[in-house]
């Protein structure tokens, strides 16, 4: 191996969503590097992938040593420099057998710190992940926050920085007319996580102030959550592929993220780099890189009320400049690739 030839095998449970859209960014890259997959999502495959790899195997087992035997295959197969573990059961297949190859760990939201979690939950994620980080040679976090609650929490041997970024190029800032009809959305999996009846509750507060509001979510997941939507005059698109969520998110005024606990989420990243006019609830992985939120619907409902109406837009958009600035088009990938060189270097 030579630096500029790095072989990575990626092993993933959730090829979808912001995984996907990690792995896609980390392997477009003008480097002569070889990248693998090894796909253990359940279901069936998700095609509509903008990721480079050289080849994927995917397997549908849940038996653990029929995932271990696909790991030390794609391997030996695929003369595997450096594994790249993906989320938290990627990362405990990766890490509780041995292949005798460096193991990155990247777990996209620590679930011992994730709210939506129950107390015991969160307490045997936080058990199993300090054991299995004792496996790791190194973890990568994607923002302030992450790379905290593992130094804090995890005895790992090497934590890096490697942020998310948008695809897109940064947009002028939208303008919204408050005597049209002002269009509000959010994206992502209808579940607890996301908490998406506090964007109902944000709904029915801002349908009070103005009959000018309408309100899309741009996902599905649980069945009651959707129906809870769709009763309080949301509109929900169903799964839809990539390219019909970025043509539905131009279509946007106002992004609203309600989550009640992420890593740096995409949608975030592409609303604010494509100009869209955007608005934070209070979680820390948000207020740890100095970006503007807001604690409750009522904060919020009144914030986006006031912005619409002129009270405070130009102040507002000039607190996200330096932030767009500093996420968009920040492109990880040569301190990706040196991390992971440096990894094998100290095998070697």
């Amino acid at each position: 191996m030579v630096d500029s030839d790095l072989s990575i095998l990626h092993v993933t449970n959730r090829f979808f969503g912001g995984v996907k859209t990690a792995i896609s960014h980390l392997t477009d890259a003008d480097f002569k590097d070889q990248h693998y997959l090894l796909d253990l999502s359940p279901g069936q495959a998700d095609l509509n992938s903008k990721a480079i790899l050289q080849a994927t195997v995917r397997c549908r087992s849940k038996n653990p040593f029929s995932i271990r035997q696909a790991i030390k295959k794609a391997c030996k197969d695929w003369n595997i420099d450096v594994i790249h573990a993906h989320s938290t059961w990627a990362g405990v297949y990766s890490r509780v057998f041995c292949f005798g190859v460096p193991v990155v760990y990247q777990p996209h939201g620590l679930s011992f710190s994730n709210p939506a979690k129950g107390k015991l939950p969160r307490l045997i994620y936080l058990f199993v992940e300090r054991l299995l980080a004792r496996r790791s040679d190194a973890a990568i976090a994607v923002g302030k926050y992450e790379y905290k609650t593992i130094i804090q929490n995890l005895p790992v041997r090497k934590v890096e920085i490697i942020r998310n970024w948008s695809s897109h190029e940064v947009k002028p800032w939208k303008n919204i007319k408050p005597e049209s009809n002002v269009v509000i959305g959010s994206v992502g999996r209808l579940c607890t996580e996301k908490d998406p009846l506090f964007f109902l509750k944000l709904a029915t507060k801002l349908n009070a102030l103005s009959s000018n509001y309408s309100f899309v979510w741009l996902g599905a997941g649980e069945n009651n959550l959707e129906q809870a939507l769709i009763s309080g005059g949301i509109r929900v698109t169903g799964w839809i592929d990539p390219k019909a969520v970025e043509d539905q998110m131009e279509k946007l005024d106002i992004y609203v993220s309600t989550s009640i606990s992420e890593a740096m989420p995409f949608a975030f990243l592409d609303s604010v780099s494509t100009g869209i006019p955007t608005f934070l609830r209070q979680i820390p992985a948000f207020s740890e890189e100095g970006l503007p939120t807001f604690y409750s619907e009522d904060e919020l409902a009144s914030a986006i009320h006031g912005f619409v109406n002129g009270k405070m837009n130009g102040a507002y958009l000039e607190s996200f400049d330096e932030h767009r600035n500093r996420f968009i088009g920040l492109k990880e990938i040569e301190r990706y690739r040196s991390f992971l060189l440096s990894l094998t270097r100290n095998k070697s």
